[in-house]
């Protein structure tokens, strides 16, 4: 920008029209978007499920000393025009003049820019072929090296050869419409993890579209392999081990049929659709549920957008990690129509639900997760606990009530809930009792796990829960046959650890790697303490 020009034009006419084309130098920031190469690929398969694809073939391989990815489909294909458009960073429904709409009801893209980003994330060049039916295929390149070398946005668009046609038809597998995407010279990852990225993209596909696998709406292939669904549910898929077959029980279903979202023209809506759908895994030995992914890290929310996954094993903040929910998990679900209150980014990994959503749903979820909770109890009362340590649990409760104003106050993990709306329950734990500040429980969680697990409830008041997993050595050494001496001591340890980590948990994002922190050493600090607990002098 010339300042006298600049300063000349403002004096004289009051005002001076400013460019702000982007530069060139902005297609380098697309390529550290975060993205994961699996999810750069996803991203491009839901154009191709958005084209109508019903089958996708993914290659991953080594060319010129370099890997190399292709995305290939058999959906309707771009006219020449909507390929132009599609290059476009942020392209609008004007450049996407043919787009299509998914059979799956909605479309999976949103912002016109997951599939540039998607190229710029492997830090490669991207050749596009696509073909309309009954008419020729057309290319163009996408290298974002070469645009700014040149300081243009422009790419060419061309007429493929005779080589690149064969090469078209026969990834398309002589399909009569299609598109192709091509990244060669990939920077993103390292020749020799070629092997491992396969395998990444493989697990990530079959999870992120297991419904358009299992439903047969498309068929997916990497490196020619079909690929089956995973379902981290065990129930669509159930886990088959051998003649025996594990597989999930639906504890409940909770649908909302009036969420306040807006439409595409800005209009309030009423009729907003979303399904919680809760999961009890089966039982299963240590070894299945471990190859399973059954474990609390994994458990919460499996969170679908047009039946395509977008997040998943997450807590939104309405209950902590504990073992008895390692065999709870939820699939939500819902539709692109309600993006204005879900508010997913434009990568598509991550939702910004607000307060309104997550006050709608909360009542229902703690409901269920309290459920499950008694339910699980139920089915796997405490063996190795005794009357002695029942009495004692009760009397050092009173002892924590009584000396309630002098401990730290504890962190408000979920804001306030508001009045529930529409068919929320509203229920509440009703035996819980606002004056304690601390609850005893117990359950199994192996000789090697953690010694105890502390999480931190809020129904209505705050307090700590302290859950003795009563298999560790501790427990069955020391605790079922202690006096109260040294339950008084182990207990008080456990509790003030347990409230020291809660008032100290970041807040935001930070806090699930500060909880995820808490889990290892935890974890750690139950099997080195078994060790050292064996044979110590007594």
């Amino acid at each position: 920008y010339n300042r006298d020009e600049l300063l000349k034009s403002i004096k004289t006419n009051g005002t001076y029209s400013a460019d702000v084309t982007p530069s060139t130098n902005f297609l380098k920031v697309t390529e550290d978007t975060g993205y994961k190469p699996p999810q750069a690929i996803n991203d491009i398969i839901d154009n191709s499920l958005d084209a109508g694809a019903d089958s996708v073939w993914v290659s991953i391989g080594q060319e010129n000393n370099k890997p190399y990815v292709t995305i290939s489909d058999n959906g309707s294909g771009m006219p020449v025009e909507t390929l132009v458009g599609a290059m476009v960073l942020g392209a609008s429904d004007a450049e996407l003049q043919s787009k299509n709409k998914s059979s799956e009801g909605g479309t999976q893209g949103r912002f016109g820019t997951g599939w540039k980003t998607s190229i710029a994330t492997f830090r490669g060049k991207a050749v596009i072929y696509s073909k309309v039916k009954g008419e020729d295929i057309y290319k163009i390149t996408y290298d974002i090296d070469d645009m700014i070398s040149r300081n243009s946005f422009t790419t060419p668009i061309e007429i493929p050869t005779e080589s690149e046609v064969e090469f078209f038809n026969e990834e398309t597998n002589n399909s009569k419409s299609g598109t192709i995407t091509k990244i060669t010279d990939i920077n993103k990852f390292d020749m020799t993890a070629i092997t491992s990225q396969k395998s990444s993209i493989v697990k990530s596909i079959a999870q992120t579209f297991r419904r358009f696998i299992s439903n047969n709406k498309c068929k997916l292939f990497v490196n020619k392999s079909l690929i089956k669904p995973i379902d981290p549910m065990s129930y669509h898929t159930p886990v088959v081990d051998g003649n025996i077959t594990y597989k999930s029980e639906i504890f409940n279903e909770i649908e909302y049929n009036d969420l306040k979202y807006f439409d595409s023209n800005g209009e309030e809506k009423r009729n907003g659709w979303a399904k919680l759908t809760f999961y009890k895994l089966p039982v299963a030995d240590g070894e299945i549920a471990e190859e399973s992914g059954w474990s609390s890290s994994k458990s919460g929310f499996y969170i679908l957008r047009n039946n395509r996954e977008i997040m998943e094993a997450q807590t939104l903040g309405l209950y902590g990690r504990v073992t008895v929910y390692s065999r709870l998990r939820v699939e939500m679900e819902f539709t692109s129509e309600i993006d204005s209150i879900t508010n997913p980014n434009y990568l598509k990994t991550l939702f910004n639900f607000p307060r309104y959503f997550l006050d709608r749903i909360t009542p229902d979820v703690k409901s269920e997760f309290n459920r499950f909770r008694a339910v699980h109890k139920k089915e796997n009362p405490s063996k190795k606990q005794t009357t002695q340590q029942k009495n004692y649990n009760n009397r050092f409760i009173n002892h924590m009530r009584k000396i309630k104003g002098l401990l730290p106050t504890l962190p408000n993990l979920t804001p306030t809930i508001s009045p529930p709306l529409g068919n929320s329950t509203g229920r509440k734990n009703k035996s819980y009792n606002p004056q304690d500040n601390i609850s005893i429980d117990y359950y199994s969680g192996g000789e090697y796990g953690k010694v105890w697990e502390g999480s931190l409830l809020n129904s209505g008041s705050k307090k700590v829960e302290l859950l003795i997993n009563e298999d560790h050595s501790l427990n069955t050494q020391f605790m079922t046959k202690g006096d109260d001496k040294l339950m008084g001591v182990v207990t008080s340890m456990m509790a003030a650890l347990t409230i020291s980590k809660w008032t100290n948990i970041p807040d935001g994002k930070a806090s699930d790697e500060y909880e995820e922190k808490w889990n290892q050493i935890e974890a750690q600090f139950g099997m080195v303490l078994k060790q050292i607990l064996d044979g110590v002098p007594q």
